[in-house]
């Protein structure tokens, strides 16, 4: 943002900036008043980043000269719903990955090719113990599946996979001792 006061304001709906509406470049487009006093509202109630809030009431209170020693709601209503105060959205900038600059395309596939990892599921009764020498079947990342039994502590743990999501499945599991959690 330019030079010129802001408060950035960290909501569940996105990430702003409160700027008083006198400083507004042409072609900046505020939320509408009603709609940023109910921003401001739910963090009110819940508020996420307090010190946003108190920056920003503290601000609002220089401007209008009100002696209220806390977060005045009235006068943050007043501020936002007169128009007085906006709320911009301010996007979020994901930062780019940090790749090396000069590293052959073949290379970087190498690398790739190398990174894998590992997975360990657990079956257990409904009271934690473990259940030993479960039928099971696993799909990995790569489509390939594997099927076998638990351990005696009731694990299967599959290394050097690459990474990515599992599907698990008991396959002989009786239904007197199944029941959806």
């Amino acid at each position: 943002m330019p030079n010129r006061n802001y408060f950035p304001i960290t909501a569940f709906s996105g990430q702003f900036y409160a700027v008083r509406s006198a400083s507004l470049p042409a072609g900046e487009s505020p939320l509408p008043p009603h709609r940023a006093w109910r921003i401001i509202e739910r963090l009110i109630v819940r508020p996420g980043q307090l010190h946003e809030l108190v920056a920003l009431s503290q601000e609002i209170r220089r401007s209008c000269e009100s002696s209220a020693a806390t977060i005045s709601c009235r006068l943050l209503q007043h501020a936002f719903v007169s128009g007085h105060w906006s709320l911009i959205f301010r996007p979020r900038i994901a930062s780019a990955p940090d790749f090396p600059r000069n590293e052959p395309v073949a290379e970087q596939i190498r690398t790739a090719k190398i990174i894998k990892t590992w997975v360990e599921m657990e079956v257990v009764d409904d009271q934690g113990r473990p259940l030993p020498n479960q039928d099971y079947l696993c799909m990995l990342p790569d489509g390939t599946l594997r099927e076998g039994q638990t351990d005696a502590q009731g694990r299967v743990r599959f290394d050097g996979i690459d990474p990515g999501n599992c599907a698990f499945s008991l396959t002989k599991l009786s239904p007197e001792r199944w029941r959806r959690g």
